[in-house]
């Protein structure tokens, strides 16, 4: 018998009466972590979509966008910080904002190491937009879910959030 053939038996003995997933094992599709992936990978899905076609840009962009004017970041390590990618891939994101000039990079004379982020006034334009998408992909999320146990996911996701900081 080849290996996989005994792991997959010794798992169904081992996990007897549980539901096995074919591809997660064992009842993962159960599992919080499941659950908040998939709803992350779908939201991310859509606001993706949505700003493709309402603004011209992908998520990702609109997201820095919209980070840089509510001046929530002014530098690329900002926002990596804030998104939790790493600092190249958001400077790759921002070579292609600048070159749609959305966005201009200025140097500190003080310290080179610093590049101040701004937004050109079309760049403005459009993180202006990117709430209001977001907005209405979230309270579609939000559909059958009372305003109470929406703020009960809210404080308990804040919650597990917390747990990490």
């Amino acid at each position: 018998m080849h290996w996989p053939a005994l792991i997959d038996r010794s798992l169904r003995k081992y996990h007897r009466g549980m539901s096995i997933h074919p591809t997660h094992g064992p009842a993962l599709d159960n599992a919080l972590a499941y659950w908040v992936s998939r709803v992350h990978t779908r939201l991310t899905h859509l606001v993706n979509r949505q700003t493709r076609a309402e603004l011209g840009i992908t998520g990702p962009q609109a997201w820095a966008l919209h980070l840089i004017a509510s001046g929530r970041c002014s530098s690329a390590s900002a926002i990596a910080h804030e998104c939790g990618i790493d600092l190249g891939a958001v400077t790759r994101l921002l070579d292609r904002v600048e070159k749609l000039d959305l966005l201009q990079r200025f140097r500190s004379t003080s310290d080179r190491r610093m590049v101040r982020l701004e937004l050109t006034e079309c760049g403005k334009s459009l993180a202006m937009r990117v709430p209001p998408i977001i907005d209405s992909i979230f309270q579609h999320a939000q559909t059958g879910l009372t305003p109470a146990e929406a703020d009960l996911l809210e404080g308990l996701l804040r919650r597990v959030h917390l747990n990490y900081e």
